[in-house]
């Protein structure tokens, strides 16, 4: 049963990693279409490979790690944020459309993950992720003047706190830091990096929710305060 599904998953992450630049220009047509949306950044072939071996690569980690019940709607979410992580380099924003999609899948996936108690530690660490993002977007407001974190950039990382719940939570923000630290490093050391650059963090978002999907399921991790690490 596990090699067969590991092997679905396999066809699914690599049969839509083939169509996302398809599935992307899909979504950039709509909104632009929707609000007259400029592309500001045409994502280069590069970028493409690189989202399609990610989306893959996590796909067949789905079939490995996760029951087969959580296995499909992961699936789902790893191909929702793909795509919307593409759009957001190309258009700077994260469509409501987006956000939705994710919550939709997100409500199923807390429930067969947790029941329906979870849903309870679902919006509590959705209010607290809430919390952050505020704060931060103060922060940033008070020292620059712009907000630096976008309407869309707050929903889905609160939408994607709820699907973490309580304790994994703590694995979508070490998942988004990390992400987002990485990114960081590789711009400074190329000398492109300025603190006024485009943060695209819709890419940091999903990383942390994959994070928070998969490290509960990895063997041998060391609980901390109830949180394996």
């Amino acid at each position: 049963m596990l090699k067969m599904l590991t092997l679905c998953t396999a066809m699914y992450g690599i049969g839509f990693s083939l169509f996302l630049p398809r599935l992307t220009e899909l979504l950039v047509d709509f909104k632009q279409a929707q609000r007259e949306r400029e592309i500001i950044a045409e994502n280069s072939k590069a970028a493409f490979i690189a989202a399609g071996v990610i989306h893959a690569m996590f796909c067949i980690a789905c079939g490995i790690l996760l029951p087969v019940q959580l296995a499909i709607p992961a699936l789902l979410l790893a191909t929702i944020c793909t795509v919307s992580s593409l759009v957001d380099n190309m258009l700077r924003i994260i469509a409501n459309e987006v956000v939705l999609a994710v919550l939709a899948v997100g409500v199923i996936y807390r429930v067969l993950e947790g029941g329906f108690i979870s849903l309870f530690s679902g919006l509590a660490c959705m209010v607290g992720v809430a919390a952050m993002f505020f704060l931060a977007m103060a922060i940033t407001k008070a020292r620059s003047g712009s907000r630096g974190v976008g309407a869309g950039d707050i929903k889905l990382a609160m939408v994607s706190g709820f699907i973490a719940g309580w304790p994994a939570v703590a694995y979508f923000l070490m998942g988004l830091v990390v992400s987002s630290l990485i990114y960081f490093a590789v711009k400074w050391l190329m000398k492109n990096f300025t603190f006024m650059s485009y943060f695209p963090m819709c890419s940091f978002i999903s990383f942390g929710l994959v994070a928070a999907i998969l490290c509960p399921y990895i063997p041998g991790f060391t609980q901390v305060f109830g949180v394996a690490l």
